[in-house]
């Protein structure tokens, strides 16, 4: 282990970490454009290169620091289980996994893994813990405004069904119309 100690070193450095994601990023979103279809194969191959290589990292990070030390680090659980969330793309070649919805769901799910940025964030875990905090703090506020939107969907559906019946028509039509106008959303 000792003479694969550098190489495993290098293979998990943060700096080839950050690289290999935002190129990762670069090509998903490029693979995201119908008119690159013609790059596929090539995007396709690339994409299956950096999972293969977060593979290799989460790898050799649990040969560094034992399963356990692994472990230990928020940051590396959150990283396995995106990398298994992608796994469905490493069969890809070999079988047609497009038809599988779960795989579907799993192979979506890949863009997660850029989400391991976030990790390069000075102080992350405190910033996580912060947000936890507030968004505990702010659930009672979020279920009073959902019900004061129920409310006011009501009386409007009351108020207005028959002067606007497809923005007030039922309840449910009413209350999503309310919701709308708050996030002022297609208005």
């Amino acid at each position: 282990m000792s003479d694969r100690r550098p190489v495993l070193e290098r293979l998990v450095d943060e700096r080839l970490v950050m690289g290999v994601i935002l190129f990762n990023l670069a090509v998903i979103f490029v693979r995201g454009f119908p008119s690159m279809a013609h790059l596929d194969p090539v995007l396709f191959g690339l994409d299956y290169a950096c999972l293969l290589y977060f593979f290799l990292e989460m790898v050799a990070k649990i040969r560094l620091r034992g399963l356990h030390g692994f472990w230990a680090r928020a940051i590396n659980r959150f990283d396995f289980v995106l990398v298994v969330a992608s796994a469905p793309t490493l069969i890809s070649p070999f079988t047609d996994v497009d038809e599988v919805a779960l795989v579907l769901v799993f192979r979506a799910a890949r863009v997660l893994r850029f989400l391991r940025v976030l990790r390069f964030i000075p102080h992350a875990d405190q910033l996580w813990r912060g947000v936890m905090r507030a968004l505990r703090a702010s659930v009672g506020f979020i279920i009073a405004l959902a019900l004061y939107n129920m409310v006011l969907g009501l009386i409007g559906a009351h108020l207005f069904s028959d002067v606007a019946p497809e923005h007030f028509g039922d309840p449910l039509r009413a209350i999503y119309t309310m919701f709308k106008v708050f996030t002022v959303e297609g208005w």
